[in-house]
Order: C-alpha cells, then structure tokens, then sequence
C-alpha cells in the first residue's frame, strides 16, 4: 500500500472567505500531493450560523479507477480534536481523470483549526 498524504493545515479567518488555487498558494505550504491526484481547489469560509467551513478538491490524473481514503479533522484552539463521523476514514474510488471533493462543517464553534488527509490506497 503506497501511504501518501496530503495535509492541509487550516487557521480561519473570520472575516471574509479565503481562497486558495494553485500549489504556489500560501494555503498549500504544508501539501504535498499524492501520485495521482492534483490539489485543485481549498476553500474556507463561515456561513451564516457562524460555523467555520472547507472545501477541498482534487483531480486523479490516473488512467485507470484510483482508490483513496480521507478524513478530515477538527481542532480546538488548545489542539484537542472534535471527535466527528468526517474523522473516520472514508474510502472512495475515483475514475479515471475523475475529481474528489470533499466538504466539511466544524462540528463546534469553538473549532479553530482542520487537516484534511488523503492517501493512496
């Protein structure tokens, strides 16, 4: 099993959405991509019951069905992580040249920090 992640790691702004394209983005410094998937898009933004929200996608650059795993995790400001469904492992396959997106709510106002991980499988 081929074991690469991707970390993204997240400190919201609670102003205004913040917007991340490219792998020269500020927001992509502590990416590194896995063999087959290209990091498309973060987004990050609060919606209007206060709570903090990402976006990530992701594009397999594979020919053939690509299998991969994720989560994402939500962090307190003391580092604790919230226990949430989304910090579980979650498999999926992707067809060829197909797209992964993945979205997340903080499951509490108090959340002020994310990773999203995706491995190979």
């Amino acid at each position: 099993m081929n074991m690469v992640r991707l970390l993204l790691l997240g400190v919201f702004l609670l102003a205004t959405p913040s917007w991340a394209s490219g792998e020269d983005d500020p927001q992509f410094k502590n990416i590194r991509n896995t063999s087959k998937l290209d990091l498309i898009e973060v987004r990050t933004w609060v919606d209007r019951g206060g709570m903090e929200n990402v976006l990530v996608e992701a594009e397999s650059r594979s020919r053939f069905d690509k299998k991969v795993r994720y989560r994402v995790s939500w962090y307190s400001a003391n580092g604790e992580p919230f226990k949430t469904i989304m910090s579980r492992w979650q498999n999926r396959t992707l067809p060829p040249k197909g797209s992964l997106e993945i979205s997340s709510v903080a499951p509490h106002a108090s959340a002020v920090a994310y990773k999203v991980e995706i491995e190979d499988l």
